[in-house]
């Protein structure tokens, strides 16, 4: 096909690419060099190419729909429980292969051994479906976790990949939240809804909510706690770096890999577990990029037994817009004026006068990253809490009247003034 004339420079191009990547190294048989990555890889420019042909290709759907086809049968040879029928399937191939070598008078002594080996798990198979019939008609009383023994029972299984718990260490100085992580908790238990999303300004505590709610609900994910972060402007590059290093640890993949296939990697792993959970942070751009798109809105979350938790700075309208399945969402509010007190101390390490701290808490509003870097300040100087907020109350004046603003009127405002202020004076 690479030197017909009648195919298209591109249609060439993409014939040689399979003969010299995908075709010589299966024909040589160097099993060591098919990774899941490789595999996927070939299959994709294999689909690139056929629908590449022109629309007179009469078989072109077809042979699409097939080759998506042993795509998806490679991938469960390549991690996924072994389905019978898939086994039957491969072995009613083989024995083609060998009619067909023979008939050619090839050497078959090293596939007779392959063979001998499907053979033998064909028979195991069959034996398996016997006694299990045979459990069935004795009428066999099973104790409560009966359905997984006969699950053992009906299918041979390759082992599957482990569960990888991959999530920032723990915030020592989280504090308050309790009504908001007990209506998380509900949310990612909630089977009927796959997506579940914290909204909120920047910097009043999302990604913290998140990080404390996946470390809360970790015995309610077997199958693992997966974290990425997304990129808060246009572009991927966060997530990218992100999906590298969670694919790294699932999977043998090269430094250079495509953009779907590190998805691909990611989403097959998760396909492989039991409930897990995958925590998307930052995601605040208002249109998804193709990576997020494919992570978010992909017929894989329909099909596994994920549950997605998003932390974005959009508004729920904006959020739930941007996604095709139904999505649970909460909007975050500033730390009420009791947990704004209990984190300050907690950050610090040191008692306040009570009067003092509220008010602190009241001048910043309240936002949790001013009094982070509030409580910074604090617990690395002998500066004392009234001292504080007296420079801190002039330090804001200062910048209000620097830029030549009148007072915040919305929350936003507020919010980013309160961030600068706290910045200016930590400088």
């Amino acid at each position: 096909m690479g030197r017909c004339s009648v195919f298209s420079k591109k249609e060439k191009d993409l014939a040689n690419d399979i003969r010299r990547n995908v075709r010589n190294p299966w024909g040589h048989c160097k099993i060591s060099e098919w990774t899941k990555t490789k595999f996927l890889e070939s299959f994709k420019l294999m689909i690139k190419l056929v629908k590449s042909l022109p629309n007179s290709f009469k078989d072109k759907d077809v042979t699409v729909e097939k080759l998506e086809s042993w795509n998806k049968d490679g991938l469960m040879l390549l991690g996924k429980y072994v389905d019978p029928e898939l086994l039957k399937k491969v072995y009613m191939e083989f024995q083609n292969v060998l009619k067909v070598l023979k008939a050619e008078k090839v050497d078959i002594s090293a596939f007779e051994v392959q063979n001998n080996k499907i053979e033998l798990a064909a028979k195991k198979i069959k034996d398996v479906e016997v006694q299990f019939k045979n459990f069935e008609s004795e009428q066999i009383d099973i104790n409560d976790n009966h359905e997984e023994r006969i699950t053992n029972l009906e299918t041979p299984r390759k082992s599957k990949s482990s569960p990888m718990y991959s999530i920032p260490n723990r915030n020592t100085c989280f504090s308050g939240r309790q009504k908001e992580l007990s209506k998380i908790k509900s949310y990612l238990l909630n089977q009927e809804c796959k997506i579940s999303a914290i909204s909120g300004l920047g910097g009043v505590g999302k990604t913290s909510l998140a990080l404390e709610a996946a470390w809360d609900n970790q015995d309610n994910f077997p199958g693992g706690v997966y974290w990425l972060t997304a990129d808060s402007q246009k572009g991927d590059n966060t997530m990218k770096s992100s999906l590298y290093g969670l694919a790294r640890g699932m999977d043998q993949i090269d430094s250079n890999v495509a953009d779907d296939i590190l998805v691909q990697v990611v989403t097959s792993h998760l396909r492989e577990q039991e409930r897990c959970l995958l925590v998307i942070d930052n995601l605040d751009s208002e249109h998804f990029s193709p990576l997020v798109k494919q992570l978010v809105n992909g017929s894989w979350v329909r099909e596994s037994k994920v549950s997605i938790l998003l932390t974005s700075r959009l508004e729920e309208k904006q959020l739930t817009k941007s996604i095709t399945l139904s999505c649970s969402t909460m909007t975050l509010g500033s730390f009420n004026l009791q947990d704004g007190i209990v984190f300050l101390r907690r950050r610090t390490g040191r008692v306040f006068e009570d009067v003092d701290a509220q008010e602190l808490v009241l001048e910043l509003g309240g936002l949790p990253l001013a009094l982070d870097q509030a409580a910074a300040y604090l617990k690395m100087s002998s500066c004392t809490l009234h001292a504080y907020l007296t420079r801190l109350q002039k330090q804001k004046l200062r910048i209000l009247g620097r830029e030549m603003a009148i007072a915040p009127t919305t929350d936003v405002q507020e919010a980013r003034l309160s961030v600068k202020t706290t910045w200016e004076m930590n400088m």
